[in-house]
């Protein structure tokens, strides 16, 4: 799900395989462990509830100069509820909350 359509500063894509190979290698992509293809592919396939997005900022030129990767994972707010409760009462016994 891809809330943008590409912008003439910005491409927006919903799968690492929909990006150019030429574009990741001119960013650096390939060189880095976090943004390497086959770790992000590998995130895609293993995780398939979280949502993957990835933009790719390009100057005037149309030439890529940032790429950003995002995730959006949707959760319970009553399972944070419960871990909330449970690290307020621990910090309140520590003293670090009033």
């Amino acid at each position: 799900m891809i809330c943008c359509t590409n912008t003439n500063t910005a491409l927006y894509f919903s799968s690492i395989d929909e990006i150019p190979s030429e574009t990741l290698k001119e960013l650096g992509c390939l060189d880095n462990l976090y943004f390497n293809p086959k770790f992000l592919k590998s995130l895609e396939i293993n995780h398939p509830k979280i949502t993957f997005s990835y933009i790719i900022l390009v100057d005037n030129l149309k030439n890529p100069i940032a790429f950003a990767s995002l995730k959006i994972v949707d959760f319970h707010l009553k399972s944070i509820k419960d871990n909330f409760d449970f690290l307020k009462n621990i910090g309140r016994k520590l003293h670090l909350f009033p």
